[in-house]
Parts: structure tokens; sequence; C-alpha cells
């Protein structure tokens, strides 16, 4: 019988975390057939729905996931639906699986990928295609195998594969939790996939779900989500669920959020309605949880959906005049000149048609949604329009104004008929601010960076182009930063109205041309060793336009010394159509000579060909991408070689003519920043935002899309003495000071003292006269060649290193030559250029990054001098031919604790250069934490770094044992690990932060990393939300420091229950004890904390995502 719920709770506690799967130990295991018909499976619960990687929403073939286990094995279902696997379609061929036997290349077909991460450990990757191709690999390297069993066969609707992967090849067990991750590719429909809802690449660890075990539980089969009719239906079928279990199904639209729920087994229906409380935004995201009391069995990734644009209030006031109104051509009944429409998404067109009554007729339309109203403005006609006219933009011949909806209007005097038109649009539902959130967290008495997307629908047209934010009156705008965008808008203020009881002010944002359109001249600036310092956008276009001449400004940033044009389209944007690029000048803007030799691409120093297409016929770069290619990378260097000098502060004039066919991109969105301070004054709490675009002076405008500012209490403005918050920031990503200052000063307020990266930036020089701190991060990739070195490579080819594939490294030295004393000209010029840097600057300290591949990938160094280097170390017999076969296959440990060690010896070089400087220079290094993988990726081994360093620093979200093991190998090194809070500011592939968890998330680095700090990644991304819970963390560090920094761990003297062993530390000095706890989840929990062998009880309530620090006497 099936079932009908209907359970609505308001403001109640969602407590959504991470998707999760929980699975269950099978009786009896399966055979590995591909048939998937056992017990085992039907007694497991179906990870799902997958959802779309690149773009919100369910992706349109499902893909079902079940796991089980025993003793020995994991074991994994997969079925991937697939409609052209009908035989009566004869499309079988679309879905591939020519790649065959192990390691295939499969990823080019339909194929499935597993990727498990064992707690503490690296994780592995597994995949298969419908047929026998196979692919195993850790983290991204494909050397890796294990003897693991996979079965397909192929249906009418589906194929299946049946999996068994031995816990012993991936060095865990079935217990506690693993992070993972299921993820589907159909290249026949280009479309990605995946359990966990990360977007973009799929090798994101830190965005994998949580895998558990347990012997038995309830179970959930595959959950089928529809929206329709103003509500949205899961039909799932639920077996063995206790009094404890209970199903639901949560979907939430900003603060808003229902539940509907269940608790009994069967085929159940469960009905949430999507009320006026989430109609705010055009677009929700439903999640599905199965819950054993407070432990979550099973939870799905957020799935969004797009909602009709709701209802709208239409009102027509007249005087001496009778209209006729219509929506989209439909009639639309007036009564009293008033209706509730109903929008569609997309284009909604609404239409009068006034007939004069006297002598002085008016209309008077407005149309509201909500508490507000939309800023329309109506084009007009006194002349009959067009058929079709009330389904269409208005815009052409005959078409005049707009005219102002308030005001009322009839256009011509004396006309006895008028037509009116205006057109609002209703967006698909995405979030509205960056990076994918429609939340602006603005702590009391701070100014935080307002990233909202610039919004366009490439079918309507653009120009006139604007783009509105509307902001409670209590927000100070202070600046714009354009951010992705080349082009500076004009920034206006446009009025006042009231939402409720907010006072909002309108901002309008203007630009010549709308920015970001797919097309892109960027600047390359250099630092002193010409390595990278930032890339600057300095002129895009885009969209459908002829030849145009296009000049802008720009000035060298601090520490510039290089610069270097790149034309490119950028990849991972979506980016399809044609542009030419031709005569790029780069000059001083004092001087009319250009600085570039190839700018023209007539220059016979071209090494390629370019076609004849330019705007005298001349030649020029012509970037073609394809639907195949939209999120590829196309780029062209200008020059070809040769980096130009510049001067920092040196103002520079960047020219070029452009010309576009259909560039654009449905996928990406540029980013807008508006500074906003948000007074002392103001009182904290939540209050609405707006943006919106409108073209055509108005006559077009976006539906206004909801985000919520929440304003915070203020930063805690407490800095601990000794710890290191420790954010990464080099060079400058902004282009307005004021910016900058503002980041400067939410970093003094957070607590943040230290930053990582380089002094050459407006943040770092405001902040230094304060007693803040920088570590250099050293600009010397390991073994390249030094700068004015690299005439010694051509001069000596045999001092080049050899990669694996015997071919010479252009900019490599070979390590052992450069350990020997043949390397000593490369090692004394590395001297004087750091030692120029470190003396010339205030650093505090120099950072090594080393991050390079040993065998994972195998990258160098083979020539005869390393292997015999090698066969000297590793004891290799003389009559044993040494090649890079023979080493990835029998020598594999060897070779790699081999390059270990000259790294290692290395540093000890850079420790040696660095205490010559004429002040105490710190000398650090920092990689991946203490493991297989970072020895054989990164070329580390803490403890053979461990003798030439003063601090050591690794990151980023490191599990317990990780961490552990790196403190244990550095053996009283100083070290902090790292915590990512963002990857970029620019991409937002990744999902999004939590400020909720942030401030947890840097105390347990902390505890666990040895009390010396955290680092941060990174600075350009951080909003208000983490600047507020940064200084949450410092003001604890700082309270406790301390007993932090000198107490012993003493975890093993205390029991806390309720509570993860992550959750919770112990510490002790004299006669005091602290513990520090963590609540990571949402929903609140109880821990009870006592000593083993004292006197302490305590029983401590900590709310969603609380802290509580507990300090007591000792025995």
């Amino acid at each position: 019988m099936q079932r009908f719920v209907w359970i609505t709770v308001l403001a109640a506690s969602t407590a959504l975390g991470r998707p999760t799967i929980t699975a269950y130990r099978a009786a009896v295991p399966p055979v590995i057939d591909g048939r998937v018909t056992e017990a085992c499976w039907g007694k497991a619960t179906v990870a799902g729905p997958f959802v779309d990687a690149k773009a919100e929403g369910l992706s349109r073939e499902q893909t079902e996931v079940r796991l089980c286990w025993d003793r020995l094995h994991l074991y994994i279902a997969v079925e991937a639906n697939e409609g052209l696997l009908d035989p009566k379609l004869n499309m079988l061929h679309r879905v591939k699986a020519e790649a065959t036997g192990r390691d295939a290349s499969i990823f080019a077909e339909d194929c499935v990928e597993l990727f498990l991460q064992p707690s503490g450990a690296a994780y592995f990757h597994f995949g298969t295609n419908s047929g026998n191709g196979v692919y195993e690999g850790r983290g991204k390297a494909s050397a890796w195998n294990c003897e693991w069993q996979v079965r397909t066969t192929r249906g009418a609707t589906s194929y299946t594969a049946e999996i068994a992967i031995p816990f012993a090849a991936l060095g865990g067990q079935p217990s506690g939790e693993w992070r993972a991750n299921f993820t589907r590719s159909r290249p026949q429909a280009k479309e990605l996939s995946t359990w966990c809802g990360l977007q973009g690449g799929f090798h994101q660890p830190e965005a994998f779900g949580v895998l558990r075990f347990a012997e038995s539980g309830p179970t959930v089969s595959s959950v089928r989500l529809r929206m329709r009719e103003g509500s949205l239906s899961a039909v799932t079928q639920l077996a063995a669920m206790g009094t404890d279990d209970r199903f639901s199904v949560t979907v939430t639209a900003g603060s808003a959020h229902e539940i509907a729920s269940v608790a009994t087994n069967g085929l159940q229906k469960l009905i949430v309605p999507v009320t006026e409380d989430l109609h705010g935004s055009t677009g929700v995201q439903a999640v599905c949880q199965l819950r054993r009391e407070g432990t979550v069995l099973a939870e799905s990734a957020p799935v969004s959906w797009r909602v009709s644009g709701g209802s709208v209030h239409w009102s027509v006031p007249t005087f001496e005049a009778s209209v006729d109104a219509f929506l989209n051509g439909t009639p639309v009944s007036l009564i009293d000149g008033r209706a509730m429409v109903s929008l569609t998404s997309g284009t909604n067109v609404f239409a009068l048609v006034g007939t004069a009554d006297g002598k002085a007729p008016a209309m008077h339309p407005e149309v509201r949604v909500g508490q507000r109203s939309i800023p329309v403005r109506w084009a007009w006609r006194a002349t009959t329009p067009p058929e079709g006219w009330c389904i269409s933009v208005p815009e052409g011949v005959g078409w005049h104004g707009p005219a102002t909806e308030g005001d009322g209007f009839w256009g011509t005097a004396g006309a006895s008929r008028v037509w009116a038109s205006t057109v609002i649009c209703v967006p698909d539902g995405s979030k509205q601010l960056f990076p994918k959130t429609d939340r602006f967290d603005v702590p009391r008495g701070s100014t935080q960076l307002f990233r909202p997307y610039l919004h366009a629908n490439n079918e309507l047209p653009s120009e006139g182009y604007r783009m509105i934010v509307e902001a409670p009156a209590g927000l100070r705008y202070a600046a714009l930063e354009s951010m992705t965008s080349s082009v500076g808008a004009d920034v206006s203020e446009a009025g006042e109205f009231t939402v409720g009881e907010s006072t909002m002010k309108r901002y309008s944002l203007s630009w010549g041309d709308f920015p970001g359109r797919g097309m892109e001249l960027s600047i390359r600036w250099g630092d002193r060793a010409g390595s990278l310092l930032l890339y600057e956008p300095a002129i895009e276009s885009g969209g459908t336009h002829d030849w145009r001449h296009v000049t802008t400004e720009l000035t060298a940033p601090k520490g510039a010394h290089s610069a270097r044009p790149l034309i490119i389209k950028w990849q991972k944007r979506g980016t399809i159509g044609t542009f030419w690029v031709d005569n790029v000048v780069f000059r001083r803007k004092d001087r009319a000579e250009n600085l570039l030799k190839m700018g023209t691409f007539d220059e016979p120093s071209w090494g390629r060909a370019f076609p004849a297409e330019g705007p005298d016929g001349s030649k020029c770069v012509k970037i073609v991408s394809t639907a195949e290619k939209a999120d590829s990378q196309q780029a062209c260097w200008v020059d070809a070689k040769d980096l130009v000098p510049v001067v920092e502060g040196q103002e520079y004039i960047v020219e070029l003519d452009v010309k576009c066919d259909n560039v654009g991109s449905v996928s990406a969105r540029p980013v807008l920043g508006l500074l906003f301070e948000a007074k002392a004054a103001m009182l904290e709490g939540t209050y609405p935002l707006f943006t919106y675009f409108q073209t055509l002076d108005g006559v077009v405008t976006e539906l206004p899309q909801e985000s919520v500012l929440r304003v915070l209490p203020p930063l805690r403005d407490v800095r601990p003495k000794h710890s290191r918050i420790t954010p990464c920031y080099y060079g400058p990503k902004f282009r307005n000071p004021l910016v900058e200052a503002a980041f400067a000063e939410n970093c003094w307020a957070s607590g943040v003292t230290w930053t990582y990266g380089r002094v050459s930036n407006g943040v770092a020089e405001r902040l230094l006269p304060r007693g803040h701190r920088v570590l250099l991060s050293v600009p010397w990739h390991a073994w390249s060649a030094p700068p004015g070195t690299h005439h010694l490579l051509e001069e000596h080819p045999d001092y080049k290193a050899i990669d694996f594939k015997g071919k010479p490294q252009r900019h490599i030295v070979c390590p052992t030559l450069m350990l020997s004393d043949a390397g000593k000209p490369f090692l004394d010029v590395l001297q004087d250029f750091l030692l120029e840097i470190v003396n010339s600057q205030p650093y505090f300290g120099a950072n090594w990054d080393l991050e390079q591949p040993v065998v994972d990938p195998p990258t160098f160094c083979i020539c005869p001098r390393c292997l015999g280097a090698f066969r000297e170390q590793a004891g290799v017999p003389a009559n044993i031919a040494l090649n890079a076969a023979v080493i990835l296959k029998t020598y594999r440990d060897a070779w790699t604790e081999f390059r270990c060690r000259q790294n290692a010896q290395m540093a000890g070089h850079m420790k040696r250069i660095f205490s010559q400087a004429r002040r105490p220079i710190e000398f650090s290094m920092y990689s991946g934490y203490q493991c297989r993988r970072t020895r054989e990726h990164y070329g580390v081994d803490w403890g053979l770094l461990a003798p030439h360093l003063d601090f050591a620093i690794a990151g980023y979200n490191g599990g317990r044992q990780q961490v552990y093991d790196t403190v244990t190998a550095l053996d009283g090194i100083p070290f902090m690990g790292g915590e990512m809070w963002y990857l970029s500011e620019r991409s937002d592939a990744r999902p999004t932060p939590r400020m909720e968890t942030w401030r947890n998330r840097l105390l347990r680095q902390y505890v666990e990393s040895g009390c010396n700090g955290c680092l941060v990644w990174y600075l350009p991304p951080m909003d208000g939300g983490a600047f507020y819970a940064t200084s949450q963390a410092a003001e604890i560090i700082a309270k406790h420091e301390t007993l932090f920094r000198e107490g012993t761990r003493c975890d093993s003297s205390l029991k806390v229950s309720g509570l993860p062993a992550t959750g919770w530390a112990g510490f002790a000095k004299d006669d005091r004890v602290l513990i520090l706890l963590m609540n990571f989840a949402a929903a609140p929990v109880t821990a009870d904390v006592s000593q083993i062998d004292g006197p302490l009880k305590r029983t401590v309530e900590l709310p969603g995502f609380g802290t509580e620090v507990l300090v007591v006497p000792g025995k």
C-alpha cells in the first residue's frame, strides 16, 4: 500500500551535513558476476540520487550505488541507467566500451568511478566502463595497482558493475568514518554526475561524502524526486525501520525550510509543499536523510530545483482610460484594475492596450512581488504594433520610452489608443553570491566584500545593461572592486524604498559592454625572478560584434618586474564561440613605443601560422571554441618568448583590435565586488538583499533575486601572542586599494598576525607597522636553474635533468649535479638571489614549498649521474641494468627515498643560505602530511627534512593520523597544519565553504598539530563569516595560549562521551586541566566529561557547531 505523508515543520533545525552512506555487513558475500541478485544487495541502502557535476539539479540519467562488506572486502554494486541501451533505438554504439584491460583509457567513455579514502589515508580511485576496461590508482597516480574484482553486464535500460575491493589493499578496516564519492561520466550526453554533489573535477577529496560501516540497519531504496504544482514529492521503499528510525525530505530556500518525514516500512510517498516562505527565491534545495536517533545513516547531496517565479500582483489603475492586459499573449482579467498572475521560468511579457475615455488619459501600472515593487519601465507606442508584439521584447521601430511605472503615462497627447509592454525575466534559481551561496555575512563595525554574480540572459538584448544591487540602508557603500572583470562599472545611487521593516538603498552599476563574456587579454605580471606574481585581466569581450579597437590603463603592481600579455579563453568556463585579436600594444602611458616585438602577428619570428583575417586582411589570432572545447583552455602568448621589463607603480596602456562571433558561456558567471561597511550601531540579525539586471533602460527586468544579509557581532579583535593564524596572500589580487585596506583591518581584528606569501601587497604593507609578520614563499621551484644561470644548461647539456621518458628538461638541473661541486655556480647564484630578497624586504622567515612528484607520477632525473648515485645509495648490484621501467617496478621505494634524501640535502643548503642573512631568518618548508603519498608525490619525508628546519608547515585538511605522523617524524621541530577555506577568488568549482564549522576546524588543526598555529588557504576569498569565525578561534587561543602551548596532551586521563575523538582535546599544566570540546554537527549534542582517576564529572550541552572550553583543577 502506498502512503502519502504531509508533515510541515517550520523553523525547525534541519541539521544537515555531508552526504553520507552506511554500508552493512553481508551475512553471505555476493558472487562477483555483474548480476546484483544476492540478498545482501536487497538489504543495502542506495547512495543517491546523483546530481549534475557541472550544473545544478539531478543528472538526467540516474546511477544507483549500493555497498556492503565482510571481513576481507568492500563490495559495491553500481547500476547506471542509460536509455540509449534500448536495442529498439539502434543507439548502442553511443554507449562506448572500447577500452579494455587493466589501466584502460576508460574516461572518454561511459564509465563509473569510485573514490575511497580510509580514515587518515590517501584516497584511492577505481573505475570501470560497461565492458571489461578497468582502472585503479592512488590519488591521481595510475601506477598503483591492487587485486580487485569487477564484472559488468549490459541490459536494455542500464548496465551494472559488481565490485569487490580488498580492505588490505586500501590499508583500512570496515570501521570509523571513511570519505568516499561515486561518479558517472556520460560523454555521449556531455554529462558528469556525482553522489556527493561536488562541482567540477572529481578529484576533490575535501568534498567527498562520508562512508560509515554498521552490522545492519534500516534501508532506503532509490529516491525518485519530482517537483510539480507547488510541491516536491519523494517516492521510495523503506525496509527494516525501527522505532528510532526516520526518513525525511527537507526543502530549503535561503533561511526558510519545510520538512516531510516518515518512520514506517513499505512504499512511501512524501510530499513537501513549496510554500510562500520558499518562494522568495526561484530555486530550492532538497535533501533526503535517514537517521537512527542522532546518527545519520544516509544523506543525499542537496538537489537544486527550479521553481516557477511564483505569483506577482499586477495592478493597472487608469484615469480617463480603459485597459486590456496580457501576459505572454494570454488575456488577464483585471478586477478593480488588479490581478494575481503566475510567472514562468524565462521571459514573461506584460502587455497593455489602453483606450482613451477622456481628454487626459493615463495608465499607472505596477508589478509587486511579496512586500516590494519591481522597478520595471514600460516601452510604449501609439501605432498598431506588429503581430506577436505581446509575446516579444518591445524593441525596434515604433517603440518609444521607456516610461516609468509610478507616475502614469500615455505617450502621445491626443492618442486614442496606446500599446505598452515590459518584460520580467525569471532566472534559473541558482545561487546569487560567490561562491554559490545566498548569504552575505558582515560583522558589525567591519567592512566586507559583497560578491554577487553578474546576471545575464543570453537570449535577451544586452543594450543598456545594468546590474542592480539593493542593500539595507544601514550598510554604507564604500568602493567597487571589479574582481573577474577588467572593466570597472559606473556606480550610482538610484533611490530608496522599503521592504517590510527594512529601508533599502538601490545601486545601479553600468558598463559600456557586459564584462567577462569569454575573450580575455590577461597580463602576467612577474617578479624579480620572472616567477608569477599574478594574472590581471586587462581587456575582455564577447557576444557578437565587428572589429573594434579597445584600450585600457593598468598600473604595474607592487613587486612587478616583468609583464607578458596572454590572449586566452579560460578552461572550465563553458565558453563557446569565435573571436579574433590583432594589433596588440603594451606601452608606457607617457610614451608611444610598443614594448611588444610580436604584437601584429605578421612578424616572421612567429613559429606558428596565423590566419589572414585581421581588420585589414593582416594575420591575427583566431580562437574557435566549439561545444567540445568549451571547458578547455585555448591561448596564445604575446610575445612568443620574451618578457617585457616593467617598473612597479608605472602606468601602462594596453590596446588591441578584437572581433567576436557568438562568444559567451552558459555556465560561467563573472563576479562583481562591492565593499560595504556595517556600522557598529547596526542591529545584529538578518536583512534582505536583492540583485537583478535590467536592459533596454529597464524595459527588460530580471525578477529581483533575494539573498540574506546576516549582521554578526563585531570581530573579537584579540590576537594570540605566539600562535600563528596564517592566511596565504601573495601578490595583490584586488584592484582597489580600499579593498586591500579592508582586508588588512579584517585580518587584524580577526587575530591574524601572520601571512604567508609576499610583502608586496597592500594587506601586508598596512599590517607590518603593527607588528605583523610575513613568511616569504621562496620564489624558486626545486631544481630549476636560478635566474641568470640558464646559459649554463645550454653550454652544458649534460647538466639538464632527464625525465623518465628520456627527455632532457629545458629548465631543470640534474639534482645530483647541483648537489656536487659542479653545481656550485648554481647554488652561488641562488644564494645571491634569495639573500637579496630577504635582506631588502621585511620578511620574518622564508618557507620553501616543495611539491615535486618523484614516482607519482614519475618525473626526473635518470641521467647516468643520478643512476650511479642511486645504485651506490640503494646497493643495487652492478649486473642489474637501471632504467625507468626497472626503477618503477623493482626499486620504487628505494628511488623514492633517494630523491627524498636529495630534497633534504637541498633543504640543508637553503637553511645555510638564509643563515647568512643580515638578520635572523627562520627557515621552514611546506608540503603534504607525512605518508607514503607525500613521499612519492611531493618528494618529502619530514623525518629526513627535520634536521634542516626551524619550522614546518603542511596542508590541507589532513586527518588526525596524518597530522600525528607528521609531528612524530619532525621529532620536536615546531609544526603547524593547514585548513582550506576556499581554493580561489575566481572559480567557484569547489563546494561552498561553511562558516559554521570554520572556528572548530581552526581549533582542531591548532591542537592536533602542536599548538603553533594554522595555515589558511587562502585570504582573497575569505568573507565576513570566515573572519568572524577566525576571530572566535583566535580569542579562544589567546585566552588559553599558555595552557595550549605549555601544557601536555592528557586525553588518556579523560573520558568524553557524545563527541568523536576528533571533537575534543585535553591539556594539563601544573594544577590545571583544559578540555576543548568541539561540535562539528548542526544538531546539538550532550557531552559527558570526566577524569578517569579524578573528581571531574561534567555534562556539557553543546549547541550545533558549538565550542566549549573547560578549565578545571588537576588531580
